[in-house]
């Protein structure tokens, strides 16, 4: 299996580049400072056209560096 689990945040990006639901910052940080208390050490951020429109799922990985920079000091 290549992953543990999933966390989903308040996100969504619609195909044309429109945002839906802008992405929950708060939901973000929750979702991967649980996984850290869990032992999780690795993520895999994937968002849903993103491909495309890659903001959010580039804001989520600048909160997971962020976090994980805090970790290591």
């Amino acid at each position: 299996m290549l992953y543990v689990r999933v966390a989903e945040v308040p996100e969504r990006m619609r195909a044309d580049g429109s945002v839906e639901t802008p992405l929950d910052r708060a939901a973000t940080r929750a979702a991967l400072e649980a996984a850290r208390a869990d032992g999780i050490d690795a993520v895999a951020i994937v968002f849903m056209h993103a491909y495309a429109f890659p903001n959010h799922e580039r804001e989520a990985a600048r909160l997971a560096h962020e976090l994980a920079s805090r970790r290591s000091r």
